[in-house]
């Protein structure tokens, strides 16, 4: 199993690759243990796609969009 990095001012580990700041010391983190913009892009796409699910599931219980024909929430 790879090891978790960790945020070189204060140590510790790098939960979120998206967010820049560490919440613990309030560093930014470096640019190397970022995600790149792209791949940033396709885990908030990934995200809201998610998002949208879930709400759907919430308005309408025991259904998903696939069974409406809806493809775009």
């Amino acid at each position: 199993m790879e090891s978790q990095p960790k945020r070189p001012k204060c140590g510790s580990p790098v939960y979120s690759r998206r967010h820049p700041v560490c919440g613990r010391c309030g560093e930014k983190l470096p640019e190397s243990l970022m995600f790149s913009a792209e791949a940033r892009k396709k885990v908030e796409g990934v995200i809201e796609q998610d998002r949208k699910r879930a709400e759907w599931e919430r308005k309408f219980p025991g259904t998903s969009p696939s069974d409406s024909g809806t493809t775009g929430l």
